[in-house]
């Protein structure tokens, strides 16, 4: 079976017991971009190798994704790889011009391989009162997103579908026009 262009087996194997080497939150540290490939008119998913000085993201039970540290602020990003990836982490990033306050993607998007970028781990995120995993809880899974807002869907629909639960999931994403749909090699479902 392939799913979202990947052959789900691997992927499988590695949703495994949480880590006992736990993630280093809210500290800032230096993320190292290994890919970096556009998607939709303008838009880039990039893949940070996570430090070895983060810990082990996978031992977070749902990972909030990382927050940009830039010249004093800060700006969050959720992850599109599965929260059981333990080498690196992908981000769905729209390039957005610099302003006052403003040009995270950009500086983000404007990254060449093995530049990094100084990122915070954040805490996990309550879903529904629980921090433990989301997969297999619902009879029904409706996503709806655009723009670079369907990234936390596109994980929570990866860790679904990967889980072998029979849950339907159901995901709408708005977008101008065919070409500007984010990750759309990702989102074809193959058999």
């Amino acid at each position: 079976m392939m799913l979202f262009g990947v052959d789900k087996a691997p992927i499988l194997r590695s949703l495994r017991t949480f880590s006992s080497r736990p993630a280093n939150l809210g500290v800032a540290m230096n993320f190292i971009l290994e890919k970096k490939r556009f998607t939709g008119l303008n838009s880039c998913v990039l893949r940070f190798k996570i430090p070895n000085e983060a810990g082990d993201l996978s031992s977070l039970p749902v990972p909030s994704g990382v927050k940009l540290v830039l010249n004093g602020q800060e700006k969050s990003y959720s992850p599109v790889s599965l929260p059981s990836e333990v080498d690196y982490m992908d981000i769905l990033v729209k390039p957005y011009a610099p302003v006052t306050g403003g040009g995270f993607g950009a500086f983000l998007c404007d990254l060449n391989i093995g530049d990094t970028a100084p990122m915070k781990v954040k805490p996990p995120r309550s879903i529904h009162g629980s921090k433990e995993t989301i997969v297999r809880r619902y009879g029904m899974v409706a996503l709806v997103g655009g723009g670079t807002g369907v990234a936390p869907l596109i994980q929570i629909a990866k860790a679904e579908l990967l889980s072998n639960s029979v849950t339907p999931v159901r995901f709408l994403s708005v977008n101008q026009g065919v070409e500007d749909i984010l990750m759309k090699q990702e989102l074809l479902i193959m058999e």
